[in-house]
């Protein structure tokens, strides 16, 4: 009788310990896909009983724009397991809610997203370029000059870029700088490449012979002779004609209104 009660004790206790009470996964985002063990087991908010004891691999993901969750769970006895799983976006994701912020007049939500996007990948381009501009709007010139650098160094043959940093060169008195910068800018610009092909020897007579020039490769001809001379500000004073004259979109729109 005795034997009898102690195989049914066992049989009871192996029974109790071979199935946990449940596992409950919330999210955020919800509505996330759940597997367990490499098995889909639904969507979240998800309960789910009988898991048996041991460790089981949890995976929570939502689709392409976020990193999924995983983690690898011990079950032991009957116990109720609790997990909440939260979803960080990729840096693609955070990159598009912050233009789309930005777009929509947003610009605390833009720029927090942008900020986060440079967080996950310092490289992004994009982020920069935005969040360029809108330090550049701000007058925060030095952060503005951090982001255009790196976005320059990603897209070294944009004009835009080239604009943006002889606009903040000009506005920190860094004329040399400026000078390289809008040069740049309109020597990337298809129409102009080449533009500086030829120029004559660096005398005051080739000086004088441009005159007051109106074309757009003039004006680069007479201020890279200026700049060859050392005068910046004479070169600077024609670059900035040229630049407004072949581009006539900038700057752009503000972005802070």
């Amino acid at each position: 009788m005795k034997r009898i009660l102690a195989l049914a004790f066992l049989s009871l206790s192996l029974t109790q310990s071979s199935v946990a009470q449940s596992l409950e996964i919330t999210s955020e985002p919800s509505n996330c896909l759940v597997a367990i063990d490499h098995k889909i087991v639904g969507r979240t908010p998800l309960k789910l009983e009988k898991l048996s004891p041991g460790p089981h691999k949890v995976r929570v993901a939502n689709g392409e724009s976020f990193h999924p969750f995983t983690e690898t769970i011990e079950v032991e006895g009957s116990a109720a397991l609790k997990r909440h799983a939260v979803l960080k976006p990729l840096t693609s994701t955070y990159l598009q809610r912050g233009i789309a912020a930005l777009g929509e007049g947003r610009i605390a939500d833009g720029e927090r997203a942008l900020r986060e996007a440079v967080e996950g990948d310092p490289t992004q381009p994009n982020a920069h370029w935005w969040l360029a501009r809108l330090d550049a709007e701000r007058g925060d010139i030095d952060q503005a000059l951090m982001h255009a650098r790196s976005y320059a160094k990603v897209f070294p043959k944009s004009h835009e870029v080239h604009l943006l940093l002889g606009d903040l060169h000009m506005r920190k008195g860094s004329l040399a700088e400026a000078v390289t910068s809008y040069k740049l800018a309109l020597l990337n610009s298809k129409e102009l490449r080449g533009a500086l092909d030829g120029v004559p020897q660096v005398t005051w007579e080739a000086i004088k012979e441009f005159g007051q020039p109106e074309g757009v490769k003039d004006q680069m001809r007479l201020a890279y002779l200026y700049e060859l001379k050392g005068m910046i500000p004479e070169a600077l004073g024609w670059l900035s004609q040229a630049v407004a004259g072949h581009f006539k979109g900038w700057p752009p729109q503000r972005l802070l209104r």
